[in-house]
């Protein structure tokens, strides 16, 4: 191949090698997410199924289900916010080497190509945006489906227990709890949907355009 540089394939190889690491940890984060809902479900299902626990059903049933989404908060912010970023340093990279080398095989370039058009066609972003973007966007609903169930759980399970010990006693006390736990459930879940970004690509798709160093000096 007539462009071809070995030092430039070499580093390529080790980009890809730590997109492989990165993505691997990812999906092993998804797998505890998983396993933490699932034995969130089976620890509720044994709450109210079981006699005699120390405890009200309710009650426990409400714990859990706030550790539920405690626990599934903490994996996303482990999966999302630091190895997928970790992940993204180095996609980043991978598409500048593509931008400057047209030997190298445009394999990022396509990835990015088949998510959103902000992505694919840098010069259609003008402003920032506060939400998700490509594939960030579908894998934040895999924390906050699960999230949010969690949650749901928890504030039927703290309901009924503050309802059979007569601490809502009215009416109004009951909907104002029950609103201020669906603000609490909205807030959480506005918060994990806001944070879910990918600063590295938004850079990346706002200088795309811009004359690499290997156009610059041609």
């Amino acid at each position: 191949m007539k462009d071809f540089d070995e030092h430039v394939w070499k580093l390529v190889t080790e980009l890809a090698q730590e997109e492989r690491h990165f993505n691997g940890v990812q999906h092993h984060y998804r797998l505890l997410a998983s396993t933490w809902l699932l034995a969130m479900f089976g620890g509720v299902g044994f709450a109210l199924s079981t006699e005699n626990l120390g405890a009200p059903p309710a009650l426990i049933v409400g714990v859990l289900g706030l550790a539920g989404a405690i626990g599934i908060t903490q994996l996303w912010n482990l999966d999302i916010r630091v190895y997928h970023q970790l992940l993204d340093s180095c996609f980043v990279q991978g598409l500048r080497l593509e931008q400057e080398y047209p030997w190298l095989p445009q394999l990022r370039s396509s990835m990015l190509s088949t998510q959103t058009a902000t992505y694919a066609e840098p010069e259609a972003q003008v402003t920032p945006s506060l939400s998700p973007k490509g594939v960030l966007a579908r894998v934040v609903w895999f924390y906050v489906v699960g999230n949010t169930s969690a949650l749901l759980i928890s504030l039927a399970g703290m309901l009924v227990f503050l309802t059979q010990t007569d601490l809502l006693s009215s009416l109004i006390m009951l909907f104002t709890a029950i609103g201020l736990g669906f603000i609490l459930i909205g807030l959480w879940t506005y918060e994990m949907f806001r944070h879910t970004r990918s600063p590295l690509l938004e850079q990346w798709s706002n200088q795309a355009l811009q004359p690499t160093p290997l156009k610059r000096r041609g």
